[in-house]
């Protein structure tokens, strides 16, 4: 199919030298979001001012761009950044606790007490950071929060440079 890559590779074609940009990543497949498009082979994505400009096979994005650093990734799939659609992100410092009863139970008998004694701005800010990283490491782009201090979680998210729904 015709790709993104191919429209800034004829567009470059008229131009003497290949677009400048500050990174191309490579990889053996991507998977697009583009509708009707199947997955790239041999694929790259070019990077500039932290926003990608193209999308093609490594062949299409390095005849278009030249970059200041390459990253070859051998064994890896480049996908869109995945959403977290619901989520309380401090809690994860409540990870492993008490995982063994029923939803009730757990809330009433375990968890609200413990909110109820350690929840306030700084669990929130420390565990919210946590659960940042977690998501990042993950590929987690985006995610929603319902949560205890969500300008806490929101001031978080946008340190983090994380697209967020706080709710």
């Amino acid at each position: 199919g015709y790709t993104w890559a191919m429209a800034q590779q004829a567009e470059n074609s008229r131009q003497s030298d290949p677009r400048k940009v500050d990174l191309i990543v490579e990889a053996p497949w991507l998977i697009s979001v583009v509708e009707g498009q199947a997955a790239i082979e041999d694929a790259a994505i070019a990077v500039t001012a932290g926003t990608i400009v193209a999308v093609g096979t490594r062949a299409e994005v390095n005849r278009g761009f030249q970059a200041q650093s390459k990253k070859t990734l051998p064994s890896h799939v480049l996908l869109p950044g995945l959403v977290n659609a619901h989520g309380h992100a401090a809690m994860v410092l409540f990870r492993g606790y008490a995982e063994d009863m029923s939803l009730q139970t757990w809330l009433n008998e375990r968890i609200w007490p413990l909110e109820s004694q350690w929840v306030d701005e700084t669990f929130v800010r420390d565990g919210t950071r946590l659960a940042l990283v977690e998501m990042i490491r993950s590929g987690i782009t985006c995610f929603s929060d319902m949560y205890y201090y969500p300008e806490v979680v929101a001031e978080q998210a946008k340190q983090a440079g994380v697209r967020a729904q706080i709710a």
